[in-house]
């Protein structure tokens, strides 16, 4: 996240080493250096793997110099030396105490958020080496460490636009809340909500996370757009239904569905009379399935739906949830919104008339 940085850091390790003595001027010592992260296991190294450099142990050579920061503050109190500098990712700290062959130096940077960061940098003199011969190469090293940095942030920055991206069009609630990744996306998320597939598929996904105990709720994913479930849900059922969005009122409007059962048996929704409308079902069953001894004398379309009204009023309603489906198969198509509620509720004692017209 923050391309600068590690540059950084190794530019300010070797900052400080300006305070060395003992040298001539021009040499230099070179420097394994090491980073590590708080919290990593130990002997676990940063992704980068060990780095050495050449620095200068003259007092008077001035301090590598970074044209991105500007340096606030330099100085020495026996070994121990600090440095602060303002980049452009924010302010970086360097806090270091060494010895003639090894030193430790705190890094701290805090962003213009104001979120902190901070890294150990470890180094042993493994050496000497000629500081004035290897100055260049080492700021082509660091340059070269910038950009694969910049080329990582970059990466990195896609991979999440196209993860929240997805996230939209799936409706993956969890993601927009106000502690998630994608609040770029909010915008389109809400627009997405509004509609009855966007609504449907972030309904599904809760039922399905709250049946494992897990995820936000409802409210939780819609309080990014300022509305309520129930809120949301009254609305669209409000519309579905001006739409005779079937599919959509099976699944999440109750209350709507008793006024489009009428309709449903005029259309020959299959599935959603099964599952909501018991006095059309015996309407339907009655003219299609009254008097046929054998299923083959049942016109295909209604072959499922015979199957599973006569079930269902024989006590088998657990057979229903498995035939509905291929009950709409055969019949009027519903506007395929996905139905996934469960519809073993949909047809119960009103049906007990189709005991008469098959005979048991």
């Amino acid at each position: 996240m923050r391309s600068h940085f590690l540059a950084i850091c190794v530019l300010l390790f070797g900052a400080t080493l300006s305070f060395a003595v003992l040298a001539q001027p021009g040499s230099g010592i070179r420097w394994e250096i090491s980073m590590e992260m708080p919290g990593m296991p130990a002997g676990m190294g940063f992704s980068l793997p060990k780095q050495t450099a050449c620095l200068s142990r003259d007092e008077n050579e001035a301090p590598p110099a970074d044209d991105k920061c500007t340096l606030l503050e330099q100085h020495s109190r026996g070994n121990r030396h600090f440095v602060k500098m303002q980049c452009p990712d924010g302010l970086t700290e360097l806090d270091q105490t060494r010895t003639a062959d090894s030193m430790t130096s705190l890094m701290k940077m805090t962003d213009r958020s104001g979120e902190v960061t901070e890294m150990t940098m470890k180094g042993i003199a493994i050496g000497d080496c000629d500081y004035t011969a290897e100055t260049a190469e080492q700021a082509r090293k660091i340059a070269e460490l910038e950009r694969q940095a910049e080329a990582a942030e970059k990466r990195g920055k896609e991979q999440v636009t196209r993860m929240c991206t997805d996230a939209v069009t799936k409706m993956q609630g969890t993601l927009f809340t106000k502690d998630g990744m994608c609040k770029a996306q909010q915008g389109e998320y809400c627009k997405r909500v509004d509609t009855l597939d966007g609504y449907r598929l972030l309904a599904e996904g809760v039922d399905r996370t709250h049946a494992d105990k897990t995820g936000a709720s409802l409210d939780e994913q819609l309080a990014v757009c300022g509305t309520r479930g129930v809120d949301l849900r009254r609305r669209h059922c409000t519309g579905a239904a001006k739409q005779s969005n079937f599919g959509f009122v099976q699944s999440f409007c109750p209350d709507e569905a008793p006024a489009m059962c009428p309709q449903a048996l005029d259309t020959k929704q299959l599935g959603f009379l099964l599952a909501k409308c018991e006095a059309q079902t015996a309407v339907l069953a009655s003219a299609e399935c009254e008097g046929r001894e054998y299923s083959s004398q049942i016109a295909e379309q209604y072959r499922s739906f015979c199957a599973a009204a006569a079930s269902n009023a024989a006590g088998g309603g657990a057979a229903l949830s498995q035939q509905r489906d291929a009950a709409d198969q055969g019949g009027a198509t519903e506007g395929k919104q996905g139905v996934t509620k469960d519809v073993k509720a949909g047809v119960k004692e009103g049906v007990k008339n189709l005991k008469k017209v098959f005979g048991f």
